[in-house]
């Protein structure tokens, strides 16, 4: 007996519709990679160009998905945690032993509720598009952001040696305020040389080697065989990581690499993946050929030094990163465990707190939280905690290489509410089996 869904597959399928169906698709991810890379240009105060992108790949969905959705497994915990993020806001509003202001629990619910509900959608569509059509895509946004990072690095450098300026600040469009350009970063300096660091369009280093990284964990765990037609993309978007100097792209980069490497059961692929690190070394050398610095140098005071004074307590950024993040959590939470501070309040009832945290020179009075699971903890309580730590796990299950690098680039990124975050739980979610257990119409 042949079942109607066999008969309906079994039916020729129109060519102009199918390539039709595809682009939709090619332009959605876009739109939502696009939309990760702009959350920092800020149109208003609380609305960047990645919330319109993101909001424009939301919207073609829903207009191509009707009236059917597919709610996959991972769908429910995002409804559970918009449900409980309403318990919590209810319960903080009339009970909660901090400070509370509707208005900062308004505005973050409204971001939850877009961010979750359209990454429900935009994955229902593209749960069962190609890998390595989505690959080809964020490989062009990787290396689009790669060659970004090395213009703007060598304009500052010409900049540093010659006193010539070369045009960049345009790409800092919206982080300096609403409509506003960024400025340029305070750099570091080593025995009085300057040293610059690469960050492309995003508003720190660390976040554009994350955002690269994240993308290569995509590309080699699920989309290798675009990584092995292109090898001098990927060095150039290896050599862009390096030059960001950032002890947590660093140590994200490290974790990628020895998964990678655990993976590679073929001397071959060893090979090749060793020949690409050396590229990008080789080619951080040659930058530095033309800059009055030593790269060993700057390698011990970037990093081997920061990182042995964050593990003795001494560097001050690590300790805000993470012991603050925690700190900060933790206070809310020994006194509201169920519910936390209830969502986009956690600054508000930190303050009421009156607690102050110290780290070497650096003194908060506002609550540092710069790793999502400590600001979920935060502000959703331990409740919303458990919720967002099955959604996550869930993907760590299903796909653990890459799954392992998004967990750890959790604990040095704080934008919870930001279009990075869910985009590419999205991407690396996309194509896992058995992920839709049930169709709902939404007429």
């Amino acid at each position: 007996m042949v079942s109607i869904r066999n008969g309906i597959n079994s039916l020729p399928v129109n060519p102009e519709k199918s390539t039709t169906y595809s682009n939709r698709k090619i332009c959605i991810v876009w739109l939502a990679l696009l939309g990760a890379s702009l959350s920092k240009a800020m149109l208003t105060g609380s609305v960047s160009i990645g919330d319109v992108l993101f909001g424009c790949a939301v919207v073609a969905c829903f207009l191509f998905i009707c009236p059917r959705i597919y709610i996959q497994r991972w769908s429910v915990y995002i409804i559970l945690l918009i449900m409980w993020a309403v318990v919590g806001g209810i319960f903080a509003s009339g009970f909660s032993p901090f400070a509370f202001s509707e208005i900062e629990f308004l505005k973050s619910f409204a971001k939850l509720s877009f961010y979750g509900i359209g990454t429900i959608l935009i994955g229902s569509y593209i749960r069962k598009m190609d890998k390595d059509t989505i690959g080809k895509a964020v490989l062009c946004i990787l290396t689009l952001h790669a060659f970004i990072a090395l213009y703007i690095y060598i304009a500052q450098l010409v900049e540093q040696i010659s006193g010539t300026h070369l045009p960049h600040e345009f790409f800092w469009f919206g982080q300096g305020g609403p409509l506003t350009f960024g400025e340029r970063l305070k750099p570091w300096e080593i025995g009085g040389i300057v040293l610059n660091k690469a960050r492309g369009i995003f508003s720190e280093p660390s976040t554009f080697g994350i955002f690269q990284i994240l993308g290569l964990a995509f590309l080699y765990f699920k989309s290798p065989a675009i990584t092995q037609k292109h090898t001098w993309r990927s060095n150039v978007i290896f050599v862009s990581i390096l030059l960001t100097f950032a002890l947590s792209t660093y140590i994200l980069l490290f974790v990628f690499l020895l998964i990678l490497v655990l993976k590679q059961r073929k001397i071959k692929q060893l090979f090749s993946l060793t020949r690409l690190i050396l590229g990008a070394v080789i080619v951080i050398f040659m930058l530095f050929a033309f800059a009055p610095l030593s790269l060993p140098k700057v390698f011990y005071q970037r990093i081997i030094h920061r990182f042995v004074g964050f593990v003795q307590g001494h560097d001050r950024t690590g300790g805000v990163r993470v012991m603050g993040s925690w700190e900060t959590a933790k206070e809310i939470i020994v006194k509201s465990p169920i519910f936390g501070s209830g969502l986009g309040n956690l600054d508000v009832a930190f303050k009421s707190t009156g607690r102050i945290l110290y780290y070497a020179e650096l003194v908060f009075k506002e609550a540092a939280i710069f790793n999502i699971p400590a600001y979920v903890l935060g502000s959703m309580g331990i409740i919303g905690f458990v919720i967002f730590f099955l959604f996550i796990a869930y993907l760590v299950v299903r796909i653990p290489a890459a799954g392992a690098v998004f967990l750890v680039s959790l604990f040095i990124y704080g934008a919870f509410l930001g279009t990075t975050f869910w985009v590419f739980y999205i991407l690396l979610v996309t194509g896992i089996p058995s992920g839709a257990f049930r169709r709902k119409s939404l007429k």
